[in-house]
């Protein structure tokens, strides 16, 4: 099992999930998903022993 889960949401909708062992690049992968993309997009980085959101982000539509 993976030690951390990354997933990105449209508002509270989920739409991608990926899972691995290294913190950083997960978190890379979620701003690289995210990139050129409009509406309200956001994601967490959840550990999955501890259940503890490890790391966020958020970009709000531009209006």
């Amino acid at each position: 099992m993976s030690t951390y889960t990354a997933t990105i949401y449209f508002d509270e909708f989920e739409i991608i999930k990926h899972s691995g062992n290294d913190l950083e690049s997960l978190f890379v992968w979620m701003l690289t998903q995210a990139q050129g993309k409009f509406g309200n997009l956001s994601g967490k980085i959840t550990n999955n022993r501890t259940k503890i959101i490890e790391k966020e982000f958020r970009i709000a539509a531009h209006e």
